[in-house]
């Protein structure tokens, strides 16, 4: 076993493989790599994920980095989403009062948890927002209704052969990519879905863990961090869960990982997507495990960002929107209209969520909250 820990010590070999300039050297490629990597806090939690990107690089070994210097070569968007998740589990599992030794073995279960992506050619890790998707859609299947779901419905060849026309030259391109899946031994997925072959992302995570000699716990966790893929066919840990919270999450407020097509949403738009697709994956009623989990996140996360945006940007926008109201240069299809119907849609996201994850907002800004959306109302209704 590579990844060697007893009661969260390290053995004396993991020590002595630290002092090599090998390791030095992989440490100090993944750190540059991290370097424009941030959280968007204020200055001590800033200082606070520069040392957290440090410490737990330095909790796995010398092979252990070779495996993440690949996946920076490969994709180096999934190992910043990789950091990002690690360090949000590692905060509701602390927060959650677990155990040392499963805090550790999540946190570096998280830090490898889509290390699988090494199986997924960067062209289809990179595939844009929806218009793309449906560029690619068009390209193989002329005049016919474009699909709600492209993901599940465009397949890994018609990507190929998309991709293949837009370059210089189109037969170069489709060998290439075909060929990689070959050496890959991933040629079974040409004619899946786009969806189906992400998937499978999940299975080559356990399958590159087991080969690099992982606990079987760090490998558990990791593998199991979309427990939906399974349909109940597998018993998983309950603490995965905690990972799925945080994947997702960062998925959405990040332009790392999966979801580039939803990325970059507020962080209460994200929070509300997700329980939303709790809701769905559940029937209703969703896991405590997971709603507290989201309360830790949201209680971390939400307050600050209702004092720094969401508010000043309310201000902003309705100081904007009467500027052009007194100034009759105003119409319903206004640019700032646009963006005061969506801040006021934010707002009462947040105020839902806040009653749905126990008043996670204090009542000032509840109450700050309730006064620029009747604001809002109020120019809304000037302007239509």
């Amino acid at each position: 076993m590579l990844l060697i820990r007893i009661r969260g010590e390290e053995s004396n070999k993991t020590k002595q493989i630290k002092t090599s300039s090998l390791y030095h050297h992989f440490m100090d490629t993944l750190l540059k790599a991290l370097e424009d990597l941030h959280i968007k806090g204020n200055v001590l939690e800033e200082n606070e994920f520069a040392s957290f990107k440090k410490q737990i690089l330095s909790e796995v070994r010398e092979e252990e980095l070779f495996v993440l210097k690949e996946l920076r070569a490969h994709h180096i968007n999934t190992l910043k989403h990789n950091v990002m998740v690690a360090h949000d589990t590692e905060y509701i599992a602390s927060s959650l009062g677990l155990a040392k030794e499963t805090v550790l073995s999540l946190k570096i279960a998280a830090l490898f948890h889509d290390i699988g992506k090494l199986d997924i050619h960067d062209a289809i890790l990179n595939l844009g927002d929806f218009s793309e998707m449906k560029n690619i859609w068009q390209h193989s299947h002329k005049n016919s209704q474009v699909p709600q779901k492209l993901i599940e419905n465009i397949t890994v060849e018609e990507v190929i052969n998309y991709k293949a026309s837009l370059s210089s030259d189109p037969a170069i391109y489709s060998a290439e990519f075909k060929s990689w899946l070959l050496k890959k031994g991933l040629s079974r997925f040409l004619s899946s879905s786009v969806r189906e072959y992400l998937n499978h992302h999940q299975t080559a995570t356990r399958r590159i863990l087991e080969q690099n000699g992982f606990s079987e716990e760090i490998i558990n966790f990791a593998a199991s961090h979309h427990p939906n893929y399974f349909g109940g066919a597998r018993v998983i840990p309950r603490e995965c869960r905690i990972i799925e919270i945080a994947d997702k999450f960062n998925a959405l407020i990040q332009s790392e990982g999966l979801r580039t097509y939803m990325s970059r949403k507020f962080r209460t738009e994200a929070l509300e997507i997700i329980i939303n697709e709790l809701k769905q994956e559940y029937g209703g009623a969703v896991g405590s495990l997971e709603m507290v989990s989201l309360e830790v996140l949201a209680r971390k996360y939400l307050p600050p960002e209702v004092r720094s945006e969401i508010i000043p940007g309310a201000k902003s926008i309705i100081d904007a929107l009467r500027q052009k109201l007194r100034e009759a240069r105003v119409s319903a299809n206004d640019v700032v209209v646009g963006k005061a119907r969506k801040m006021m849609a934010l707002i009462v996201t947040t105020l839902t969520l806040s009653k749905e994850l126990n008043h996670l907002l204090d009542s000032g800004l509840e109450i700050s909250l309730e006064h620029y959306e009747h604001e809002l109302e109020d120019v809304l209704a000037k302007a239509a």
